[in-house]
């Protein structure tokens, strides 16, 4: 998986799949979008998750494996596209809640490409003063962005 560059995963792509495909490889469509799983490098590492908890998993282990990395070839929400997009700004509001508060977060985004594309903007959180044990990364929202 070193040598090539890059990967073009279509899980049931129906009738039409070969030309969204084609159109995809020919550079006619701009893709978008984010991976649903995560790519493990080799099978010894399955299972492979995102959001493992940090008692175990993937976080349980202080280095590498012996003959390669122990961090999966393609992560949770990873995502390529024949342009370039720019996050700046990013505002959450208010900066201290109670429990029942709700958190609004605003960004910018600027495509920087050459051409149109779309972005899919994820939010992930992280809970590090639980009194129960949450996972290490956790998705917590996204919005698809044309």
């Amino acid at each position: 998986m070193n040598n090539i560059k890059s990967v073009l995963e279509a899980w049931l792509p129906g009738e039409e799949g070969a030309r969204a495909v084609a159109d995809v490889l020919f550079g006619d469509y701009n893709p978008g979008g984010k991976l649903p799983i995560s790519f493990p490098r080799s099978v010894g590492q399955v299972p492979v998750y995102y959001n493992h908890k940090p008692s175990g998993g993937r976080s349980h282990w202080k280095g590498d494996y012996v003959e390669m990395s122990s961090k999966p070839l393609f992560t949770f929400g990873y995502g390529l596209s024949y342009t370039s997009f720019e996050y700046n700004n990013m505002i959450i509001m208010p900066k201290s809640i109670s429990m029942d508060s709700q958190v609004e977060i605003s960004i910018d985004i600027k495509n920087t490409g050459s051409c149109a594309g779309d972005e899919v903007i994820q939010l992930y959180i992280n809970d590090m003063h639980s009194e129960v044990t949450r996972p290490v990364k956790e998705l917590k929202g996204l919005r698809g962005l044309p």
